[in-house]
């Protein structure tokens, strides 16, 4: 046998023992435990952008505009006043007074002084059981227009007037009570009066007054609305226009005042305007 044979023989030899000795020697291995798999359901995570649904929604009809009805008007209206009316709304007022800051030619009656309670407060003119007059307006045939109300203090037994063609006596004017009733004193007789109840706003809120005087003829409007109409040719036929206000009985009761703020004063005069 050659070397290279010898060699090799030997070899094969030593690895044979070697395995034998392993084999021998191992430790029996464990069996693998068997792992079941888990089955684990999959819950969809929810999406974090809402969901919009479908449904349109409800459609919104607007409120329609109240529809004015086609009242008639009175007579006098027709014939009397509203021609008057359309001449003036062309032009401006003779005297207005709005109450702001430049506010004046308001004066005190002589025989009945009270200028202490007479004020101009937050753009009205303020009346304590007191009366006044605008200087240069002593017009015998006019239109007025204001806005009156009664304070939060004022006494419940309260009126507010207009006084025009004030000479002396009679005094004839329109008068609101604190309750909403309306007065119309000394047009028709002398110690006569006309009365409306509760055709006024009552309490502190704002009632607006217009008034037509041309000759004989007198028509009142009361918040916007045809109120009277009618002829006394007995008024005097000059006199004072005055803003005033008492507790209803004529007399003056400081401990319980009548307080009213009159405002947007506007007077025209139309003497130059014919009527039919």
């Amino acid at each position: 046998m050659s070397k290279l044979s010898k060699t090799s023989y030997f070899a094969l030899v030593s690895v044979m023992v070697m395995l034998s000795i392993l084999s021998c020697t191992a430790l029996p291995s464990a069996p693998l435990s068997t792992i079941t798999p888990i089955s684990i359901s999959k819950t969809p995570t929810p999406s974090l952008i809402p969901t919009v649904n479908s449904t349109p929604a409800p459609s919104i009809t607007p409120s329609p505009h109240p529809t004015s009805t086609s009242t008639p008007q009175p007579q006098w209206v027709t014939d009397f006043a509203q021609p008057i009316l359309d001449t003036i709304a062309l032009r401006a007022p003779d005297f207005q007074d709005d109450f702001d800051d430049r506010s004046g030619g308001w004066r005190q009656p002589e025989k009945n002084p009270c200028s202490q309670r007479i004020e101009i407060r937050d753009g009205e003119l303020v009346l304590t059981d007191c009366r006044a007059h605008p200087v240069n307006t002593d017009y015998a045939d006019f239109v007025v227009e204001f806005d009156a109300r009664f304070l939060p203090n004022t006494n419940k037994r309260s009126r507010w007037q207009f006084l025009f063609r004030l000479y002396d006596t009679p005094f004839t004017h329109f008068a609101v009570d604190y309750n909403g009733s309306v007065f119309i004193v000394d047009l028709l007789k002398i110690g006569g009066q006309l009365e409306f109840p509760s055709v006024a706003n009552p309490g502190p809120e704002t009632n607006h007054l217009l008034v037509i005087a041309k000759g004989s003829k007198f028509a009142f409007y009361l918040n916007n609305q045809p109120l009277y109409y009618l002829e006394s040719p007995s008024v005097f036929r000059q006199g004072d226009i005055l803003l005033g206000n008492d507790d209803g009985s004529g007399a003056i009761d400081l401990a319980h005042p009548a307080i009213v703020a009159f405002d947007n004063f506007k007077i025209w005069n139309i003497w130059d305007i014919s009527i039919p």
